[in-house]
């Protein structure tokens, strides 16, 4: 897959942060429909291959060249910024931005179990009649297995860590979580408890009135906070569930 430097340098990339790992944003405004309930799974792939799963790729394509390059040079309306890796242990998370409110579907666990099926062997249409209709969905899987195999041996590719730093969620989760952040920071960490921890309610709210709890209690001990500092410390992937 080519990703030279003039073909990187023509795509776009919504938005970039930075800590002490790099977070890659990519905005779609592909909807689902608007009555969620009543679609049918298939039409509901086609629309996320459209959407979460391309901003996904273009994520993965963004972390590679990084990773192959050392720097990305990136073009804000003439104005050029570059874009190193934040630190050797530099983590990229790769968040997919949807405009709707996808209800399950912006989720950690939906966008890592979504991905690591396309990526291992992708989806099947039982109607004759639909033959063809997740082509899309299933090729963006086969690329991005091809983009992550370009820095790796084949066989020491562990799928469910490749997936673990990509998120799904919605443009409101998004501003929901800025407007009630302190600061950049504060509002970074709220995405990585999204990514690295997961409570009873599946609810990315709950989330964050439970984060700004805790941030305005600092007596309290906060048990996500302690866990993800120790996963990041020894670059353990794996979710805290509590």
């Amino acid at each position: 897959m080519d990703l030279d430097k003039e073909k990187l340098n023509g795509s776009e990339c919504d938005l970039v942060m930075q800590d002490k790992n790099t977070f890659f944003f990519e905005v779609k405004k592909t909807p689902i429909t608007n009555e969620l309930e009543n679609v049918d799974d298939v039409t509901m792939l086609q629309q996320l291959a459209k959407g979460m799963v391309k901003a996904q790729k273009q994520c993965f394509s963004h972390e590679l060249y990084l990773e192959l390059n050392g720097s990305i040079c990136l073009d804000d309306n003439g104005r050029e910024n570059i874009l190193r890796s934040a630190s050797e242990q530099d983590c990229c998370f790769k968040i997919s931005v949807c405009h709707q409110e996808y209800s399950f579907l912006t989720s950690k666990n939906f966008c890592a179990s979504l991905l690591e099926t396309i990526l291992l062997g992708g989806f099947v249409v039982k109607d004759p009649n639909r033959n063809g209709d997740l082509n899309e969905l299933n090729n963006l899987g086969t690329q991005i297995m091809q983009i992550i195999c370009r820095n790796k041996e084949k066989g020491k590719i562990i799928v469910r860590d490749e997936v673990f730093c990509s998120l799904f969620c919605s443009l409101q989760q998004i501003l929901t979580a800025l407007w009630n952040s302190e600061d950049e920071k504060d509002f970074l960490d709220m995405i990585k408890e999204w990514i690295y921890c997961q409570d009873k309610s599946l609810d990315s709210y709950l989330q964050i009135v439970t984060h700004i709890y805790y941030r305005e209690n600092p007596e309290k001990t906060n048990l996500k906070k302690c866990v993800i500092e120790m996963f990041e410390r020894t670059g353990r992937k794996c979710m805290y569930i509590g």
